[in-house]
């Protein structure tokens, strides 16, 4: 969560039917594999972290607690909805969320009621719809935010989605048939899909085509963690719909992507559309998830008239070990005019393809921040970029070199989960970079990069060992989502 703007006051949008306390079971959720007493000794900085005045350590250790959704947290982050900083009640209500215990509801309830943000209220609202199960009263006034003229758009979403979850099965369709944007479909159509409601699949399936870019690239992320079996014949089907918007066939064919091999042909026919936005997609989607059937049709993209369509096709045929893009793409490089994001693109993919020049140049772009960031999602394209990452990170180079955590934020995207621990574990022993890696492991969410940070745990300086103890506690209870590839 970042910083977000404000608001106008939102006091009332909920009615005092929130008020009461909820009851139910609490959701357990599985230990990270780290020896017990280490566990003990991170749970502890995380907690003290909490009530730390430094922001950094805070959030971080709200992040991390998210994710490992430790019980013994709870008393200690329902506090934190009392603190005067709007972007600390909101992680504190995402991770009472996560844990799932019914007894943070009466807390969340009164937070909402004086929330002073619309953000705010949302992420307290969403919170509730993960402790409420079956209280009827959380129900009842649920529904009645719904009906209350002053809700915003976004507290409406967030309503979709607690109500989406906490309805019994019976009276869903009720909730289903107040839908009126694509922010509540997309809402709803997530909390279905993931109690199991098929109807979710068609409801996301619908947002990706939203004109909101924020709801349709979130449409696309919440599918590509969900139901490819249920969805990629629908997605399909949109990919090659002339009259479905091109942004909605640009995202259904990044979900076909995410989805691999199995899923991805659905795109070919898209390689052929009017379309260069749609061919410029699909030609992507083939790079994120490779198809050796699909090298014919991606060659005649190196013929096409317009450079992006190119560009990703040769970087698909990169990813199947043919460099059928080198010639195309080096002239487009010699006539010039392209733009930056098309640049960056070109330098990586002819790197790829085994251009010295351009991987000297690569090099330039890594010292100058200037990688597409969605290339450390490709492996071939990874491999050839992590050891120049890590390069950049000789404690010698700190200060005249690009920036720490950008090089580490970068870093950890890479597929190659060994070359990723290695990095991070050479940067743990530079005082001057252990921070930074601290920071970028609670990112992670990985356990096994947890693990690393149990080493600092007793480091001299106290600010490193408390975000060493966050650092054990990101390791994810859950598996962590796929990532789509979004040039």
């Amino acid at each position: 969560m970042t910083m977000r703007g404000s608001s106008k006051l939102v006091r009332g949008v909920l009615t005092a039917a929130l008020v009461g306390a909820l009851a139910g079971g609490a959701v357990a959720a599985p230990k990270p594999k780290i020896e017990e007493t280490t566990q003990l000794k991170a749970l502890s900085a995380s907690i003290d972290a909490l009530k730390s005045d430094d922001l950094t350590l805070r959030n971080m250790a709200l992040q991390a607690l998210q994710k490992s959704r430790p019980k013994e947290a709870l008393p200690h982050v329902l506090l934190l909805l009392r603190v005067s900083d709007a972007d600390v009640r909101g992680y504190a209500a995402a991770v009472l969320g996560a844990l799932g215990d019914p007894t943070a509801a009466e807390y969340l309830l009164t937070a909402a009621r004086t929330a002073r943000f619309t953000w705010e209220l949302a992420d307290e609202i969403k919170a509730l719809g993960r402790v409420g199960k079956g209280n009827p009263k959380v129900l009842t006034a649920l529904r009645a935010t719904l009906d209350d003229t002053r809700s915003p758009e976004v507290v409406r979403a967030a309503t979709f989605d607690a109500l989406g979850r906490l309805e019994e099965a019976d009276a869903l369709q009720d909730v289903v048939d107040l839908v009126a944007t694509d922010r509540d479909r997309r809402a709803l159509g997530t909390a279905l899909l993931d109690r199991g409601d098929q109807r979710g699949v068609r409801m996301l399936v619908d947002a990706l085509a939203s004109e909101d870019d924020d709801v349709g690239t979130q449409a696309m992320d919440d599918l590509a963690t969900r139901a490819p079996k249920l969805a990629s014949k629908l997605l399909a089907a949109m990919v090659r719909d002339d009259e479905v918007p091109e942004a909605g066939r640009d995202r259904a064919s990044a979900v076909l992507g995410a989805y691999g091999a199995a899923h991805v042909a659905g795109v070919l026919p898209a390689l052929a559309s009017r379309s260069s936005t749609v061919r410029t997609a699909a030609a992507a989607a083939l790079a994120a998830a490779p198809l050796p059937k699909a090298k014919a049709a991606l060659k005649k993209l190196m013929a096409d008239g317009d450079r992006f369509p190119t560009i990703m096709g040769a970087l698909a045929l990169a990813q199947l070990g043919d460099k059928g893009g080198q010639k195309p793409l080096g002239e487009m490089m010699t006539q010039g005019g392209l733009s930056d994001v098309a640049t960056r693109w070109l330098v990586v993919t002819l790197a790829l393809v085994g251009d010295q020049a351009y991987v000297d140049k690569l090099s330039e772009f890594v010292r100058a921040e200037r990688l597409p960031y969605a290339s450390m999602q490709l492996p071939k394209a990874a491999k050839l970029i992590v050891p120049l990452l890590a390069k950049q990170l000789d404690p010698a180079l700190i200060g005249s070199g690009p920036d720490v955590d950008w090089l580490l934020s970068t870093l950890v995207r890479a597929p190659d989960k060994k070359a990723v621990l290695a990095a991070l574990q050479s940067a743990l022993t530079s005082d001057k970079l252990r921070m930074s890696a601290l920071m970028a492991i609670v990112r992670m969410g990985d356990p096994d990069a947890a693990a690393l940070a149990g080493a600092h745990l007793e480091d001299k300086n106290p600010r490193i060992a408390m975000a060493a103890g966050i650092a054990v506690m990101s390791a994810s209870a859950t598996p962590l989502p796929k990532k789509v590839f979004w040039y």
